[in-house]
């Protein structure tokens, strides 16, 4: 081997140590920067605040401490009005700086409740250190950590609960943000009471967290009380975004259930609303959010929310009940219901009495309805009898409404989505204090005239130093009544 090769090798096993030497010092520098970062960006508008932030950067490890404060915005004050009801945690963490395949850094984490909630978990968990777990950043940046939660047990006058300890996982980069939670085992016991859960689940798979694109599940194995029982309940919500529109599905299922002598199996409820305006979606989630409801919007506020109602309107979306199903000892039912809100034109207001169209089925099979009830159904003239059981469709479609194939009066139906129409645009226009004088005027009980009164009762005359007022004109039909005129369409 040549010289120069020798020479060659030799100065890249310097580069390659001090590259790997390096990284330490650069997993330190890059976590230092960042807790910084997040300390000074952290606002008292947020929910969630960093303060006294305390970090100690080291070559190989770091070490550290902050205090993690969980704020209701909405609440002025605690109780009585008195101190601010913010829960704060005092977080403390060491990280190791060596670097791994999968990881530019580990860290491990514990928490402890401060202020009043602390006594509160000292005797929820049996100590104060309520949480810990050990956690890594990977080369892409995304934070995860193992999350653990020891047994708890809680007694107050007449009950207990007790938990058995449970873990999950948490994983944040970016927008996005994966949580798991598993609790095996739950029970509440009262003098008269018992209920207790099994395998208890949560789990979110978010791809942007601002806006909630992902799936959202609640699962739990198996539920009991005195009087019922359960198996295999999910509650799941998936939201997607489509272009500039949102979709969003919520399901429930259940595998099984009894109570008394009854039982019911695989029975799903499904709503979906589709077609959302994303934008406007996402205008009134903020806007709602930081304003904390209707009631305390500034003018500029309304506005915004006025301006996101009406473009959500006039896009269009389709939503309702898209699957209901179950079966019993008797029978079955299936069925299904969804409302079509169409895009208005060009030019055109919104008016539901034009846009709205709907369509919905229902067939129960066998004998799941008792006889009375079923006897009552059928004279309703909604539902008719089929060979299997009874069965009921209803469409309502450019102002004409049919119930299994008849047409029927939709007068009511009109005058209702007319009624709608004038509120919304109303509240559109933000004409709400004019109509609601003029019902206030309209409602007013009417007090007849003096002159008129006197002139009822001749058996009284009316003293001659006090002269009779004229009457007063009564309003006429037209102004007692009239709501706020609505735009020009």
């Amino acid at each position: 081997m040549s010289a120069a090769v020798k020479y060659s090798a030799i100065a890249l096993g310097v580069i390659a140590i001090a590259g790997v030497g390096a990284l330490p010092w650069y997993s330190s520098r890059a976590m230092d920067q960042r807790l910084a970062e997040m300390a000074q960006q952290s606002s008292p508008h947020e929910d969630v605040m960093l303060r006294n932030l305390q970090h100690q950067a080291g070559y190989l490890t770091s070490k550290g401490s902050v205090d993690v404060v969980l704020r209701d915005r909405c609440q002025t004050g605690g109780q009585g009005g008195g101190e601010s009801a913010d829960t704060t945690f005092h977080v403390t963490y060491e990280a190791q700086h060596f670097p791994t395949p999968s990881a530019a850094n580990r860290f491990g984490w514990r928490l402890q409740p401060t202020g009043d909630t602390a006594p509160v978990f000292k005797k929820l968990f049996g100590s104060d250190t309520a949480l810990s777990g050990q956690g890594q950043v990977s080369w892409s940046g995304l934070v995860s950590s193992d999350l653990k939660l020891p047994a708890m047990a809680y007694a107050a006058s007449g009950g207990r609960f007790e938990a058995d300890p449970s873990q999950g996982r948490i994983a944040m980069g970016g927008k996005a943000l994966q949580f798991d939670w598993q609790l095996e085992r739950a029970v509440l016991r009262g003098a008269s009471h018992a209920m207790e859960l099994k395998q208890l689940g949560v789990n979110l798979n978010l791809s942007n967290r601002q806006k909630g694109i992902g799936e959202v599940a609640l699962r739990m194995g198996a539920f009991s009380t005195p009087e019922a029982s359960a198996e295999g309940y999910v509650l799941k919500s998936v939201t997607s975004e489509r272009g500039d529109r949102l979709d969003s599905v919520v399901s429930q299922t259940l595998t099984r259930a009894q109570f008394g002598d009854q039982e019911v199996k695989d029975m799903v409820l499904e709503a979906s609303f589709k077609g959302l305006h994303a934008q406007s979606v996402e205008t009134l989630t903020t806007v709602m959010g930081s304003s904390c409801g209707l009631e305390t919007l500034t003018r500029d506020e309304s506005a915004k929310v006025r301006q996101a109602v009406q473009t959500l309107l006039a896009s269009g979306m389709s939503g309702g009940i898209t699957k209901l199903s179950g079966k019993g000892k008797q029978g079955a039912i299936d069925g299904k219901f969804t409302l079509e809100l169409a895009a208005v034109g060009a030019g055109q207001a919104i008016s539901f009495a034009r846009q709205l169209s709907a369509s919905g089925e229902l067939n129960v099979q066998g004998e799941l309805l008792p006889p009375m009830p079923r006897q009552m159904a059928i004279n309703s003239g909604f539902v008719r009898e089929v060979a299997n059981g009874l069965q009921s469709s209803a469409v309502f479609e450019k102002g004409l409404f049919k119930v299994n194939g008849k047409t029927i009066d939709a007068t009511g139906v009109q005058n209702a989505l007319a009624a709608m129409d004038v509120a919304v645009m109303a509240y559109i226009n933000d004409e709400r204090p004019q109509r609601v004088a003029q019902e206030e005027e309209a409602t007013a009980p009417f007090e007849m005239p003096e002159a008129e009164a006197v002139a009822e009762a001749p058996a009284e005359a009316p003293a001659a130093d006090a002269p009779l007022s004229p009457a007063m004109p009564m309003p006429s039909p037209a102004q007692a009544i009239a709501p706020a005129q609505a735009p020009q369409r």
